[in-house]
């Protein structure tokens, strides 16, 4: 039973490791230097028109911030706005009450 008891916590201590979902320090810096990079790179075409340049330029602004902020949401997973909740999980346990054990 103790071995249970210890394989239990060690598969909880696993999940809350991974539930932190953490992005190493050197992905962001690549992710937002390549976003600032692009954007840059942008001012190099120096379309004729600076209306244009300016919408070409914020609309790939706004799908680079929005790339990036679909990482910070998958990065948290269990928490914000979409996030996963206890449901499933409370749904398996219940299933596991239910079902007789296999002789």
């Amino acid at each position: 039973m103790l071995r249970q008891v210890d394989r239990i916590s060690e598969a909880r201590r696993e999940r809350r490791v991974m539930a932190d979902g953490i992005v190493p320090a050197i992905i962001w810096v690549v992710l937002f230097g390549g976003a600032f990079l692009t954007v840059g790179f942008t001012f190099f075409f120096g379309a004729e028109n600076l209306r244009a340049q300016s919408l070409m330029t914020g609309a790939l602004s706004i799908l680079i911030f929005a790339g990036l902020l679909t990482v910070v949401e998958i990065d948290h997973p269990f928490a914000g706005t979409v996030k996963v909740g206890p449901e499933a999980l409370v749904a398996v346990v219940k299933d596991f009450a239910e079902t007789p054990p296999l002789r």
